[in-house]
């Protein structure tokens, strides 16, 4: 019985183990990489260090944030599949059982197929649960076999060690070495969750027994580092002693490591044992805020809970419990804001008519347009016609020179009269303010700008390089920062937020200012998280005690990415080193739990 026991374990992770092989294929690797925008995903994990103060980030670093912006890009560009569209009609079908594959899906490690029938038209579509990562770069669809087995091969083709990671309870994901941490990092493509091991345990609810890693050099069992309760898991490992299970996973190994010269094997070896001590001091570890990882959210309702892997919580990330001060690098959007503003004041006194600061502005959004879609590193555009050229014709020598270095941009003017803007410098900067720039002015030209807008935009300086500090947030995306970067698809997102919150901006130390105005702006979605009913207060002892600036009820935010100014009434003008904005109400509280903010402006009167 026992020699059975060992056999069925031996067998179900050697399946796997063999499978890996396929993430070496050079050739496969090149697929991998063909289908992705390299540049974009660079540019995007440069800006997500910016946001963090770090234009110029290390190696490592850098490595980390890629790896995670691909964790990003897979989880929008793969398709996740319950029942497939009829292949015949494309109307929705019903499962009617399976079968074994034809010869064509059996070349890509095709294992079984799953039928389902069309009421519509009554033919049956055939749904092959492919293996070969070569063929998932094709069909790009499938449940977590498919996506973690896909993914895996896209972290091999960008230079990650990683492996495939098998749970015993029917789910598969990835783990990749990360050099910043020294250690493996837990990645679920179909979640888009990174570095948050205890999700299946707390989160998912799931009943864990084996959770086995597996790559070309080796096998290991890292269930340890997805559980807090160890010594219950080892009364559910029942398919053999766990003397055996060392005993297979060394066995397929040392067939991985045969043919690998000895200071390969003996480097492999000490990081094995390296991990193994982390592995074991982590289920030691108290578990941190598992009470806010989510249930599954990959998979239809239904499915989902037929699996039992709805958890407690239905929320896209973990949030945090407790949230730190968070240092805000929003200097660019003040600039950026304040060099709009002179330009909308240039027009204005040229042509005084707030209908001209559109047509300028729309000029400078198209150019800029055109200039963000060049390649980040080496962004270079002729001003080529003259409706492009506006918004300079219009602007003093000051204004333009204040606008391009907001936006890290210089220009040249060639000798045949034509202008060229390009990069001035660190190409991470204009990578950061360029979104920002855009998202102002499409605010600004998608229909005609109120005289508050364009009155504090012009007279007004937006306060910045503060800290900021929030009742809750949710990671890694809805941070208390996110409401302060000027970009219109981030925002500050806080999970219980419907039942009152609140968030904090400090200002820089020693520095003190009279609010004139505020703006605040809509998020991208899901209208009934908008702010209804809130407070703003500012103090002058930085938060210690707290005086009303402004209230509102009842707002309603029509449209999203929509901004509403409010002014501050000079009674309540004084001088203030700290602002707190306390939502007590959101717009449907019966429907959502969550307040959601995409940007919060505070706004001063210029010097």
């Amino acid at each position: 019985m026992e020699d059975v026991g060992r056999e069925n374990f031996l067998s179900k992770v050697q399946k796997y183990s063999v499978r890996c092989l396929t993430y070496e294929d050079p050739d496969a690797q090149e697929a991998a990489r063909r289908t992705v925008n390299r540049d974009a995903l660079d540019e995007k994990a440069l800006i997500s260090l910016a946001k963090e103060g770090k234009f110029t980030p290390t190696k490592d670093e850098i490595e980390h944030a890629f790896l995670y912006q691909l964790l990003l890009w897979f989880k929008k560009s793969f398709r996740w599949v319950n029942q497939p569209e009829c292949s015949n009609c494309g109307s929705p079908t019903i499962g009617t059982g399976g079968t074994v594959p034809n010869a064509e899906e059996s070349r890509y490690m095709c294992d079984k197929v799953e039928l389902f029938r069309c009421p519509s038209c009554y033919k049956d579509t055939r749904f092959p649960r492919y293996n070969d990562p070569r063929k998932l770069l094709e069909t790009r669809s499938g449940r977590c076999g498919e996506w973690a087995n896909c993914f895996t091969l896209y972290c091999r083709a960008f230079g990650y060690k990683s492996r495939l990671v098998l749970s015993f309870q029917d789910h598969v994901w990835t783990e990749c070495y990360v050099t910043l941490f020294q250690r493996w990092v837990h990645l679920d493509p179909c979640e888009g969750i990174m570095d948050r091991p205890l999700l299946y345990e707390e989160g998912w609810k799931k009943i864990i027994d084996y959770i086995i890693a597996l790559s070309y050099n080796g096998v290991h069992d890292v269930t340890q580092r997805y559980t807090r309760k160890w010594p219950e898991v080892l009364t559910r490992r029942t398919i053999t002693t766990e003397e055996n299970v060392k005993e297979v996973l060394m066995f397929l190994t040392m067939q991985c490591r045969a043919d690998l010269p000895p200071a390969e094997w003996e480097e492999l070896m000490a990081l094995d044992q390296i991990e193994e001590e982390e592995i074991a001091r982590s289920s030691r570890a108290e578990p941190a805020d598992v009470e806010s990882l989510p249930g599954r959210l990959s998979g239809n309702e239904e499915w989902r809970t037929l699996r039992g892997e709805m958890g407690n919580l239905q929320q896209p990330a973990p949030l945090t419990k407790e949230c730190p001060v968070r240092k805000c690098y929003d200097e660019h959007v003040t600039l950026i804001k304040e060099s709009v503003g002179s330009l909308c004041s240039d027009i204005i006194e040229a042509e005084d008519s707030v209908f001209k600061v559109v047509i300028g502005l729309k000029a400078l959004h198209a150019f800029l347009f055109r200039l963000h879609s060049q390649p980040f590193r080496t962004r270079e555009l002729q001003l080529n016609s003259a409706v492009e050229i506006a918004w300079l014709g219009h602007a003093n020598d000051e204004t333009i020179a204040l606008l391009l270095k907001s936006l890290g941009l210089a220009w040249t003017l060639k000798e045949d009269g034509l202008f060229w803007i390009s990069i001035d410098g660190n190409p991470v900067h204009a990578a950061v303010s360029l979104p920002v720039a855009l998202a102002l002015l499409d605010k600004l030209t998608k229909e005609h700008p109120s005289e508050l807008t364009v009155k504090w935009l012009v007279h007004g300086i937006r306060l910045c390089k503060g800290e900021a500090v929030a009742s809750g947030e949710e990671l890694p995306a809805g941070i208390s920062s996110a409401a302060f970067d000027g970009l219109m698809l981030s925002k500050w997102e806080e999970p219980e937020g419907a039942k009152g919150a609140w968030i904090i901006y400090h200002l820089p130390k020693q520095m003190s200012h009279t609010l004139a105005a505020y703006e605040i702006t809509s998020a991208d979605d899901c209208p009934e998280r908008d702010p209804y009913d809130w407070v703003l207060e500012g103090s002058n002892d930085n938060g210690i005690s707290w005086k009303e600036l402004n209230s509102q009820q009842g707002q309603i935010f029509e449209e999203r990415f929509l901004s509403k100014t409010f002014e501050i009434l000079p009674q309540n003008h004084f001088l203030c080193n700290s602002f707190r904005l306390r939502v007590t109400a959101v717009k449907d509280s019966s429907k959502q739990n969550r307040l959601q903010i995409a940007c919060i402006d505070f706004i001063a009167l210029k010097p």
